[in-house]
């Protein structure tokens, strides 16, 4: 017979993933339902019935768990506390659950419903059919701590019900899936960014239930009679496996993963690898030894037989594939997508989360979601202004946004080694670039830009990229470097660099026993880059997207997949009225602020002005057509390289490093050609550089070949891999200390040991992609600066993207300038560095036979001068502020300002001036507000306990 009377039903942990499912169930159902919570619960906030009942406390206090006992009828246990030892599993979650018991006793509940899990079992492959009476896992004390702790409780409570009635009902959920939870669910694989380490082959269908089918049986568990003592597993007919699950969820989020299907052996090695270390540290949980079937059972390769559930409680679960998908799979990433992310404290919203028209309002309204829309968002955090970041893209890259940065290219020839260098060059760390798409400059659209795929290589520019130069027309900026050095210091705080010193001064600092060749300085001088690393991975470069997600603050916000396709003015066009903004599939919407920043990139920024011609019809800004012109990019490509004999007496131009505070800082040494040349021979700022090169004789390469049965030569491949068998070992070990299951602080120290005693070692792997592959000799590698020439530029063609926005032509090529700075180098050092007792580089063959026609030089996707930067508005687009002439609100951050290239990678000096024109907005719109506001975060504090 079913309980169809009202009564108050006490739910434990109805705050989290199933509670939220649960509540309106019980509601529906006509119960009174009190929910206790450890703190603010949104989602069931917003529930408007007073039938339900929201009270504070935690069930570690029983005093919380006294009062809220009081006058209920039944309970649902839900509530879990994690912990990273087994005492404090058994302390935050089996000892409540002993107490929760003994308050149904005393309370006289009719009915206690217990959340325990299918986890307890073991489900590897020789685990059969499991059904309730199945036993546990018979090594229960090896098993993972969530695991063990819920099997424990049902001990406890299945002990009270046979000598104390505790009226006790358990219900075991399968993988819960659906709307609340993560769609990235760690029982189909491990999730590291964009890679997903599947358990195992992933070929087997998984237990899923949709959440909303277990809130459905747990309130059958409390209506039906005679159930008690019983358990419950609750898992859905077989219907997805673990390559099914991750295919549908690349489809639903528009996101790419890289899928990698792991040997459950390996989890175990790596795990029991961790382990020693742990038992070598005395870490504090050191004593559970890792055990096989506890990474075996994460395959589920049992089947699961719900029947019990079906026939005792009339459960009838989804049974659909499609119902599985849309809901489970669809509704999670819906619910993602527009919740802010966990641990977050800004807001991340999913444009296509609300309905078409929608009105967005903000103080300053922020184009652009990359290095510089999101520095100058950080400066305005936790004051009283409030920020809208709108980002074109998602949370990562995805093939339909990366779509719209298709364009034209003209002018350059398109000579066969140049493009495949090119394709080569950028294929490495960005996985969306098409050449075909992108036949020049290369653009990362989602949240953190460029940041999300570069290598974090940072520099300021020089005194004389600055200045104004007669060999160099267009030249000069409105200001000196001098002024920028408040900036240059609080843009190398945010990017985690060490100080900024870059030239010859830094050799103290490092601090070795380095002998250095004395070379003619009025033609070569020292250069130094940094490398700006993540204070959150320890073993990854700077992502801003991730920094910016791990800070809190309130009064900003962000919507992802919100294109601006059109920025409104005024009649007279001196003042930005609002933006029209679009999802991907068109839904259009609006956002009105007081202040606008274009930060786009140095292709979009451009392109925005542009198309905005509904008032002005050359395009926003553009009245002395200026918009799109100046075109400059960083041309580089490798001119030479040092022979392996020579590699040991070259390593000068290395990687050193120093440790100025807690983390190690990484240098890299190059070359550039000295101001005094540069005026001599009229030349452009010029750099190079030297990077580690794979031999041909590499064993991960034989490795590759017969794994994919691409071998040409199967005994030779072998025999190479017999005589690397330490270079694989040690490949194997790299790939072990990559995985998650270090902890993240041993990582940290660890990384930090390597680069003080061998930087050149780190570095090595890192370019190899982790994999310590065999290196054979150096190439040699430069970057040169390009000169403004407003006919190198963008313009609009007459094609249109998918949200009809026209599409840009380049009008981009290398000059003879550009070809003959970097021979002049190229020259230098072939003469210059014997002299000074070092080996003379093999240096290419267009230099030495001076046929420049024949470089291979291609864009280093650094892209500048479109809305180049001068206070004459008839040479530039903005003013020394970064405002756009005439007009009031409209400011432009990047690249795109900058009027010279320099031959710096260009990030740290887009931070300086991002940051300078945040002062600028604050003090110029916002001076009453911010007076009392509460300063910008420390990076270094805020972050201390990552460290």
């Amino acid at each position: 017979m079913e309980r169809l009377f009202e009564e108050t039903v006490l739910v434990l942990g109805g705050a989290g993933f199933i509670g939220q499912m649960l509540v309106p169930y019980l509601l529906a159902a006509g119960y009174r339902v009190r929910v206790m919570v450890r703190g603010p619960a949104a989602a069931l906030a917003s529930i408007q019935n007073d039938r339900l009942e929201i009270v504070r406390g935690d069930i570690l206090n029983e005093t919380d768990l006294e009062a809220a006992f009081r006058n209920v009828a039944s309970v649902v246990h839900l509530a879990h506390v994690w912990g990273s030892t087994w005492n404090e599993f058994w302390r935050n979650n089996v000892e409540p659950t002993r107490k929760i018991g003994e308050l149904c006793i005393v309370h006289n509940v009719r009915r206690l419903v217990f959340a325990g899990t299918i986890d307890s079992y073991y489900a590897g492959s020789n685990a059969g059919t499991i059904t309730e009476k199945t036993p546990f896992d018979r090594n229960l004390k090896r098993r993972n701590y969530y695991a063990r702790s819920k099997a424990a409780a049902e001990q406890i409570l299945t002990e009270m019900y046979k000598q104390q009635q505790l009226p006790l009902v358990i219900v075991r959920p399968g993988i819960v899936i659906g709307p609340g939870g993560t769609p990235f669910h760690g029982a189909v694989g491990r999730f590291s960014g964009d890679l997903c380490e599947v358990w195992g082959e992933g070929t087997n269908a998984l237990p899923l239930v949709l959440v909303s089918d277990v809130a459905a049986a747990m309130v059958r568990a409390l209506q039906v009679d005679g159930i008690e003592g019983e358990s419950f597993n609750l898992i859905d007919r077989p219907l997805l496996t673990a390559r099914d699950y991750l295919d549908e969820l690349q489809k639903q989020t528009g996101k790419p993963l890289k899928v990698v299907h792991r040997p459950i052996w390996k989890f175990f090695l790596a795990d029991l690898i961790k382990w020693f270390v742990k038992a070598a540290t005395r870490h504090s949980d050191r004593a559970r030894m890792p055990y096989y079937y506890d990474w075996e059972s994460r395959t589920q390769k049992a089947a699961f037989n719900s029947d019990h559930a079906r026939v005792r409680l009339g459960w009838q679960p989804a049974s659909n594939r499609q119902r599985l998908v849309d809901e489970g799979i669809g509704s999670a990433v819906r619910y993602w997508r527009s919740s802010p992310r966990r641990g977050a404290g800004t807001r991340i919203e999913n444009l296509e989360t609300r309905p078409a028209g929608s009105l967005f309002e903000a103080d300053v309204a922020i184009i652009g979601g990359g290095a510089a829309g999101l520095t100058i968002a950080r400066e305005f955090m936790n004051t009283g202004v409030d920020v809208l970041i709108l980002e074109s893209g998602l949370d990562g890259e995805s093939p339909v946004h990366a779509e719209l940065d298709r364009l034209e290219w003209l002018n350059d020839p398109k000579r066969e080694a140049s493009l495949n260098f090119r394709r080569t060059f950028h294929q490495k760390s960005m996985p969306w670039f098409d050449p075909d798409v992108q036949p020049y400059g290369v653009r990362c659209r989602g949240l953190g830009g460029s940041t999300a795929c570069w290598g974090g290589k940072s520099a300021t520019f020089d005194d004389i990229d600055f200045a104004k130069r007669d060999w160099v027309p267009n030249s000069g900026w409105p200001f000196s470097r001098a002024s920028l050095e408040p900036y240059i210091e609080r843009a190398a705080e945010v990017l985690n660099l060490g100080p900024n010193i870059y030239d010859e001064k830094l050799w103290p600092l490092i601090g070795k026993n380095i002998k250095r060749p004395r070379l003619d300085s009025t033609k070569l001088r020292s250069f130094f880059w940094q490398f700006a690393r993540s204070r959150l991975v320890a073993v990854s470069v700077m992502n801003l997207a991730n920094e910016f997600r791990a800070q809190r603050a309130d009064n900003v916000r962000t919507l992802i997949n919100a294109t601006v396709v059109h920025v409104d003015t005024n009649t007279e066009g001196d003042r930005v009225t609002g933006l029209e903004i679009s999802t991907i599939d068109g839904a259009k919407s609006h956002v009105r602020a007081k202040v606008f920043v274009l930060a786009a990139g140095g292709i979009e920024n451009a392109r925005i002005l542009l198309n905005s011609n509904r008032q002005q019809k050359n395009g926003l800004g553009n009245t002395y057509d200026n918009v799109g012109r100046y075109l400059m990019d960083h041309p580089g490509g490798r001119i030479g390289y040092f022979k392996k004999s020579d590699v040991k007496r070259a390593r000068y131009l290395g990687f050193y490093s120093i440790v100025p505070k807690n983390d190690s800082i990484m240098y890299m040494h190059g070359l550039a050609l000295s101001p005094a040349v540069q005026a001599r021979m009229k030349l452009l700022n010029t750099a190079v550089y030297v990077l580690p090169e794979i031999s041909p004789r590499d064993p991960f390469g034989a490795v590759k070949r017969l794994l994919t049965f691409q071998t040409t030569n199967l005994g030779g491949d072998l025999w190479l891999l017999v005589c690397s068998l330490p270079l694989l070992a040690k490949g194997f070990a790299i790939k072990l200390f990559y995985s998650p299951v270090f902890p993240e602080r041993l990582k940290r120290k660890t990384v930090n040991l390597l680069m003080a005693i061998n930087p050149g070692f780190v570095v090595r792997e890192f370019l190899s992609m982790r994999v310590p592959h065999r290196l054979d000799r150096m190439g040699v590698h430069v970057i040169v600066e390009q000169p403004p020439d407003r006919e190198n530029c963008l313009v609009l063609s007459e094609s249109t993207d998918a949200l009809g926005m026209r599409r840009v032509t380049a009008h981009w090529r290398i000059s003879a300038n550009e070809r003959r700075s970097v021979a002049a180098i190229g020259q230098f050092l072939h003469d210059e560095l014997p002299k000074a007792g070092m080996p003379a580089p093999a240096i290419d063959e267009w230099i030495m036979q001076d046929r420049p026609d024949d470089a291979v030089l291609v864009d280093m996707a650094h892209i500048f001068g479109t809305t180049r930067m001068s206070d004459d508005p008839r040479t530039g687009v903005v003013d020394s502020q970064g405002k756009v002439h005439g007009v009031g609100n409209l400011f432009v951050a990047g690249s795109s300002i900058f009027p010279t290239s320099g031959h710096a990678n260009p990030t740290l000096m887009i931070l300086s001036l991002a940051i300078r024109q945040a002062d600028e907005i604050k003090r110029r719109f916002f001076a009453d507000t911010y007076c009392g506001a509460e300063q910008p975060q420390d990076l270094r504090k805020a972050f201390s306990s990552v460290e």
